[in-house]
């Protein structure tokens, strides 16, 4: 009987050499055998923040524009499926995306969601 043991290494650089590069590897063996693959041709996208600030009426919602890819999306409960995309003009002030929307008066959840 053969059994196959799986391992999977992610390392990523950025942090370390400030550039968009990553080392992803694959090892699989079966009786002492190693293999490696390499894996290019794929973006890194850096996790990010949502901060949220109240102005008079409204919620103002900020997050760093230089990372691209994510949606704004909003919930009144955490459940995985009850988020939604905010329908909302996207500006940018001072390096950051804006989007300002009424407060409702009661619970909203609002994150960003990698597309």
């Amino acid at each position: 009987m053969k059994i196959a043991r799986w391992a999977i290494l992610i390392i990523f650089l950025v942090p370390i050499l400030g550039t968009n590069v990553a080392i992803v590897g694959f090892t699989a063996s079966e009786g002492g055998t190693l293999s490696h693959q390499a894996i290019s041709n794929f973006t890194y996208t850096p996790v990010t923040s949502l901060k949220a600030t109240v102005t008079g009426g409204n919620i103002v919602l900020t997050w760093p524009a230089v990372i691209g890819g994510y949606a704004l999306q909003s919930s009144t409960s955490l459940a995985p499926q009850s988020w939604q995309n905010v329908n909302a003009t996207v500006t940018q002030v001072s390096g950051q995306n804006q989007v300002t929307l009424p407060s409702s008066g009661g619970s909203v959840f609002y994150r960003l969601n990698l597309q």
